[in-house]
């Protein structure tokens, strides 16, 4: 699961400069005739930028938030505390919620033009997907900007023949209940009623991811059900949320011109 961290730290670099082509370049203008020099060293320049505008359009993001909930506490950036431990594998989540909104509130966010948000969530209950007594819907949505999603889920018996929109909108084609779930039955979750008093295990996860244009320094996801039975019957849940900001890419070339300069400087 990792540890909580809900401030900005870097991922590693996996991006890498073309050193072979500049070094190539750099090694011509040094050995050109003096008539040359100078188209030559425009050369090495043109590979440097060339190379770092490559490593601007490859670019990793910075996280910008992370929280797997297997701490006691954290800071007040969501609008909801519900911390639940799953019956099998003792996962800690955030939740369990029902027909509610939960909100997450980043603030202070670096240069960018593109925030990404991945998390798995955790549909738990008999949810009856875009059937009757449904439609048992969930989304997400930026504060005062788009719908990333909003679709049904459905987790039902294993003979259950209900049916789902994602990963469809809703209103849109229906799928066989659990589609695109990565996980299924796992975290010991049951169901029973009084028309099926043998329980049977009712739970899946989905790991979703989002991207939205964005520029502003802070951000706010809304998560959001509704049609949903009391929370001892089709609740949902929240785990590994991460937050990244994706870097502009005029500010790498801006950054990489620097260094171009000091090259042409270390060449004097």
């Amino acid at each position: 699961m990792g540890i909580f961290n809900s401030t900005r730290r870097a991922i590693g670099a996996h991006t890498t400069l073309n050193t072979t082509s500049i070094e190539t370049s750099r090694h011509a203008a040094a050995h050109a005739p003096r008539g040359s020099a100078l188209l030559a060293h425009m050369i090495a320049g043109v590979a440097c930028l060339a190379g770092v505008i490559g490593v601007a359009g490859q670019a990793n993001a910075d996280v910008v938030y992370f929280n797997d909930f297997e701490a006691e506490a954290f800071g007040t950036e969501w609008s909801a505390v519900a911390i639940e431990t799953t019956p099998v594998l003792a996962r800690s989540f955030l939740g369990r919620f029902g027909n509610e909104n939960v909100s997450l509130s980043i603030s202070d966010l670096p240069t960018h033009d593109t925030i990404r948000i991945s998390f798995d969530l955790y549909i738990i209950g008999s949810w009856d997907g875009n059937t009757i007594p449904g439609p048992d819907a969930w989304g997400i949505a930026v504060a005062g900007g788009p719908t990333l999603l909003h679709t049904t889920f459905c987790v039902s018996g294993p003979t259950s023949t209900r049916t789902q929109n994602y990963p469809d909108w809703i209103g849109g084609d229906s799928h066989a209940q659990r589609t695109g779930a990565a996980e299924s039955n796992t975290m010991g979750y049951t169901w029973s009623n009084v028309f099926l008093p043998i329980p049977v295990q009712t739970d899946a996860m989905w790991q979703l991811s989002f991207e939205v244009p964005h520029t502003a320094a802070g951000i706010t996801f809304n998560f959001f059900a509704s049609g949903l039975q009391p929370i001892d019957d089709e609740a949902w849940g929240l785990d590994n949320v991460r937050v990244e900001a994706v870097p502009t890419p005029g500010a790498l070339v801006i950054a990489g011109i620097g260094g171009l300069v000091a090259l042409r400087r270390r060449r004097r």
